[in-house]
């Protein structure tokens, strides 16, 4: 599973082209909760996971942690939170109105350079949100929200690194 996401995500990054929307790192929120977490101040915002799980990292090569809850993840380099991937509407990103199961026109209002250049791939919509500095310079970082593109509603919403 985590070798297609892998996959399709990087088939996503190659089919788009520059200047999307951006979002601070210090305004990125999780149930309007900060994405500055560490494992400990993770737990104590949204209790204990499910599942933690160490797994070997194939990208980057190192040792991740992996808090499950339910059908999301989240994953720590380090003690930090680098990454996230949710399946259901547990977890809302930056707006109640953005999680799964809710519909792309939700995204509009919030990010509406991104939302004006979504893209279809094999059935499966994409919107990307850069993550930058607070000093605005470029990171690897970015958000994708995935959705069906007969229902237009949101399937999965994830970060990742490229």
């Amino acid at each position: 599973m985590k070798k297609i996401t892998i996959l399709l995500f990087f088939a996503t990054i190659s089919t788009f082209s520059q200047n999307f929307d951006k979002i601070k790192i210090s305004e990125l929120n999780i149930n309007g909760k900060s994405f500055y977490q560490n494992t400990m101040s993770f737990q104590s915002e949204f209790g204990t996971p499910t599942l933690i799980t160490t797994f070997l990292n194939e990208i980057s090569n190192e040792n991740w942690l992996e808090y499950r809850y339910i059908n999301n993840s989240f994953y720590f380099d380090n003690d930090n939170l680098i990454e996230f991937l949710w399946t259901d509407n547990t977890f809302y990103f930056q707006s109640e109105n953005i999680k799964v199961g809710e519909n792309i026109n939700e995204i509009e209002a919030l990010f509406p350079f991104s939302y004006s250049k979504k893209k279809i791939l094999n059935n499966l919509g994409f919107i990307k949100i850069e993550i930058i500095l607070d000093n605005n310079e470029s990171t690897d970082m970015l958000i994708i929200i995935n959705y069906n593109k007969d229902s237009k509603n949101i399937t999965s919403i994830h970060s990742a690194s490229n």
